[in-house]
């Protein structure tokens, strides 16, 4: 089978320590064909737009699915509204795809960046009739994601699954905390939303820290938990 991989460093050929099994190599070894697409810092807008006007629209579509390592929303915010991280070459690109952005209730426009992207996603979907394997890597997925058809199959979320917890409660939406901070940094967002992130992405850096035999490089799940995960989307199709 053919992949199109998309997403951040969590989908990278070797975003952890030297010797790094690639998830191209994880796959290729198993007999299939990749692409990735992804990039270190990247976002999901970001990475569907790469997908959609580098490949798509230029005649690549001869894939049997596309593999999105989905991205914490807020990344989406900084690059494309604040433009603290991204190239300012169309400063309205951001809020025609995100209209409806509040600027002031800090989960609702979390869950509203990701389910526009997941509206884009179906439209893509719709055209080239790729379905999509989704995992909630450095970004939980949102619940809304099961009303779309263009998904084949998706985790929720990675992290509940590796650290073995009952429920991803206690993991924040997002992954990074320099993103969080850049998008509340207007002001204008709830306070108390932000802290209740904020603190969440603490304990998530704690639990990061306490266990280097998961992350080894100090932020991605080591090679042995990518090879089962892989393992598990083979067996979905």
């Amino acid at each position: 089978m053919k992949f199109c991989i998309i997403g951040d460093s969590w989908a990278l050929n070797c975003p952890g320590e030297l010797g790094y099994k690639a998830i191209d190599q994880i796959l290729e070894q198993k007999g299939h064909t990749v692409t990735n697409l992804a990039a270190g810092g990247a976002s999901n807008f970001g990475q569907l737009l790469l997908l959609d006007f580098q490949v798509l629209q230029q005649g690549n579509t001869n894939f049997d699915y596309i593999l999105w390592f989905h991205v914490e929303p807020a990344r989406d915010f900084t690059n494309f509204i604040s433009l603290d991280y991204g190239v300012e070459v169309d400063n309205q690109l951001g809020l025609r795809q995100f209209p409806g952005l509040t600027f002031r209730h800090f989960f609702k426009d979390l869950n509203y960046i990701n389910n526009q992207n997941y509206i884009y996603s179906q439209q893509l979907y719709e055209k080239y009739h790729i379905p999509f394997l989704v995992v909630g890597a450095s970004g939980k997925l949102n619940e809304s994601i099961k009303n779309f058809s263009f998904v084949h199959w998706h985790l929720d979320c990675w992290l509940q699954q590796v650290l073995n917890l009952e429920n991803s409660k206690s993991i924040a939406v997002n992954y990074l905390l320099h993103h969080v901070v850049r998008m509340c940094d207007n002001g204008s967002y709830n306070r108390n939303e932000c802290l209740l992130e904020l603190e969440l992405l603490d304990m998530t850096e704690k639990i990061i820290k306490d266990n280097p035999a998961i992350f080894p490089d100090g932020c991605h799940v080591g090679e042995q938990y990518y090879i089962p995960l892989m393992d598990q989307i083979l067996k979905s199709i």
